[in-house]
């Protein structure tokens, strides 16, 4: 892998994303069917936030859940929004942004 390579030769093309309105049940359910941790928030075209499993797991017993289960707790994620889990401080960086550019952020 190029260091010099914009980081848009690696990163993930087809995102899934939640809108601020969805619901934490809805992004539960995307967690586990696509096999993911992190999904970022969105506003039209905008990044306004990223929510993770972990968040989830802060305020729920999600961990709890058979990953074949269906069935959620709905009872505590009505209790909060997205806007309220979501981390709102994020980084972002352009498709042009190097790979070693990102690392360094990321380190």
């Amino acid at each position: 892998m190029k260091k010099r390579a914009p980081v848009s030769t690696i990163m993930t093309k087809n995102i899934i994303a939640l809108n601020r309105t969805d619901d934490l049940e809805t992004a539960e359910k995307l967690f586990k069917q696509h096999h993911i941790r992190h999904i970022p928030v969105v506003t039209g075209e905008v990044i306004i936030g990223m929510l993770s499993y972990t968040d989830l797991l802060r305020i729920s017993f999600a961990d709890a859940v058979n990953d074949e289960e269906t069935e959620v707790d709905t009872v505590v994620y009505n209790m909060f929004s997205i806007d309220q889990v979501m981390t709102k401080n994020i980084v972002t960086v352009n498709s042009d942004t190097t790979i070693k550019d990102v690392a360094e952020i990321l380190s």
